[in-house]
């Protein structure tokens, strides 16, 4: 029989509380607060709410229960994804909004795909529905939607938690989420079910096997030699980057020499955070098509007699500071393939060019390329973060593209082109690969990379440019608490060179060993030298050689299931479903 409308007000309300309750868990559980404890109770509140609407839907039909759960659960949950992500206001206005909306409407998915399971298969115990339903919905977030953002997933917080991390190790941080999401479901399994307290023991056996499982197959510490990094922290905010003038440029280029001849001492590579060069670009055929067009910037006397400063002065200073150190650098630039520069009768000079890459260059002693030190192979950004750098699903109509970009993202130009595939730089026998930026953030992006330096030790550098976090730490901390996983999954140590902080290192096992700059540890929006010590790692974990496949199977278990049970529970009798 329906419920009464005071009844489903009621209920309403309390659906809007779970969802408050999981955004308050959340707030608690992620950087600042660090609460990690608390990763284990924020799902809690949305297993209930599947729970629940699982029983109305037994009992009172598809067409007795209403879709109030699968709203006012985000209604409660959004206050938590406005706080943690407002530092987007200032990179899209218009998209925000959008952004909120789609990432809190995650939990309303949640309640309503489990709660079809759990209706479907009401012998089922939570603690197998729930991570089930879950764990797929992370992976399609984290791998699917607008080619993936996995941000805020049931595990990250665990990350500082003893022993839970290894897991990891072993299939991946999807993985460890799941089992988060069984530890979670089961408590509301005992509290609400008819779950007897045997069983329950038997589920808590066996998450601490997976768990001893995990410790007991992680790979030890490597013994591989000390590999230096001096990483050179700029400071340059999103709003200059956006707007860098010749003169900000002049000025930071300066900057960046005396910052690097700084951190060179006793280093094996120095790095420039992600697209930190001032220059046009350091790709070898953009610097000829710069020479062949005479491209140059009209400067003050003062600045050179000539008047003007050819625009290929950037490559020809960095290129004699490579010289001056005597040491590798790994630069964060603009790369083109087939740029062109020509006036314009109308614009001025034109820029036309067949692609433009987020790249990584090599500076080093006989490298080829300009000048004879500038490796002609830079990596380029493979894994393109969606509306920062281009416009997932119109980037094929550049007239719409440029519309939506004027309108909900303005200064940003987002036409960038993935990189062909995966780079490994030799610097000293050692195997350097270089997610750029959100690149560290995607598991299956930084397996590729890391395996494709097998037999050698290897290192991850990650440039990147947190500068679009303003003044927002706790989204600084986040990116570094997601980028400690991939150390975990993989087995190797990354040194991270962040515009505006936090740079860090971190060991095989995502412990930070260190960060800031200056003997300021977590030092951020201020310049500085970071001098990161790590030890390469050869040895690979099992998810390094089997990758995702946990999630993915998760997330097609998932899918069968969410349709058999909308099929079953379409057809029948309300006699039937109960």
């Amino acid at each position: 029989m329906p419920a009464s409308k005071p009844a489903r007000f009621r209920r309403s309300w309390m659906y809007f509380v779970a969802g408050l309750a999981h955004a308050l868990a959340m707030l608690l559980a992620f950087p600042p607060f660090d609460l990690w404890r608390m990763a284990v109770a924020a799902p809690m509140p949305l297993v209930w709410a599947a729970w629940r609407r699982g029983v109305d839907l037994r009992e009172q039909g598809r067409r007795g229960v209403r879709g109030r759960a699968v709203w006012m659960v985000p209604l409660g949950v959004a206050p938590f994804h406005l706080y943690s992500h407002q530092w987007m206001l200032d990179v899209t206005a218009i998209g925000f909004p959008v952004f909120i909306v789609a990432m809190s409407m995650m939990s309303g998915l949640f309640v309503w795909a489990g709660s079809n399971v759990m209706a479907r298969w009401p012998r089922l115990p939570l603690c197998v529905a729930a991570p089930l339903v879950w764990t797929g919905l992370e992976v399609m977030r984290g791998e699917v939607v607008f080619s993936g953002y996995p941000w805020m997933l049931a595990a990250h917080p665990l990350i500082g938690a003893p022993w839970v991390p290894g897991t990891a190790a072993l299939l991946g941080t999807y993985y460890a989420g799941f089992l988060v999401l069984v530890l979670a479901a089961l408590v509301v399994d005992l509290t609400l079910t008819r779950m007897k307290p045997v069983a329950g023991l038997g589920v808590v056996g066996l998450l601490a096997g997976a768990v001893g499982l995990g410790v007991a197959l992680w790979p030890g510490e490597s013994e591989e030699a000390e590999f230096t990094v001096g990483v050179v922290q700029s400071n340059i905010p999103q709003s200059n980057k956006l707007e860098w003038k010749f003169e900000d440029r002049w000025r930071d280029m300066g900057a960046f020499g005396s910052l690097t001849k700084r951190a060179a001492g006793g280093a094996d590579v120095v790095v420039w955070p992600e697209t930190m060069f001032p220059g046009l670009t350091l790709s070898e055929s953009g610097l000829a098509a710069e020479r062949a067009a005479g491209l140059a910037f009209r400067v003050p006397r003062e600045v050179d007699p000539r008047g003007e400063v050819p625009s290929t002065e950037f490559a020809q200073r960095l290129v004699s500071l490579a010289q001056d150190i005597g040491k590798p650098m790994l630069v964060g630039a603009v790369g083109f393939e087939g740029l062109s520069i020509v006036e314009d009768a109308k614009d001025g000079l034109r820029f036309d060019y067949a692609k433009r890459f987020n790249s990584v260059f090599l500076l080093k002693r006989d490298a080829g390329g300009f000048e004879g030190w500038i490796d002609p192979r830079p990596y380029s950004k493979i894994d393109l973060t969606p509306f920062g750098e281009t416009m997932p699903g119109i980037r094929h109509w550049p007239w719409l593209q440029k519309q939506l970009t004027a309108l909900g993202a303005g200064g940003l130009v987002l036409d960038l082109s993935s990189g062909d595939g995966p780079r490994v730089f030799d610097i000293g026998g050692v195997g350097v690969v270089t997610p750029v930026c959100f690149e560290a953030t995607k598991p299956a992006l930084c397996r590729k990379l890391v395996n494709a330096a097998a037999g050698r030790p290897a290192v991850m550098v990650n440039l990147t440019n947190d500068g679009w976090f303003a003044g927002f730490r706790p989204g600084r901390l986040q990116h570094l608490q997601i980028a400690r996983w991939r150390c975990v999954e993989l087995g190797v140590p990354m040194v991270r060179a962040a515009n505006t902080g936090i740079s860090a290192a971190i060991d095989s096992r995502g412990r930070v060993t260190a960060s800031g700059v200056d003997g300021r540890p977590g030092a951020w929006n201020e310049e500085g030298v970071l001098t990161a010590k790590v030890r390469p790692n050869r040895a690979r974990t099992l998810y390094a050689r089997v990758g995702d496949v946990f999630g993915w199977t998760v997330l097609c278990m998932a899918l069968v299931a969410w349709g058999w049970a909308l099929a079953t529970l379409r057809g029948g009798t309300k006699e039937q479903q109960a």
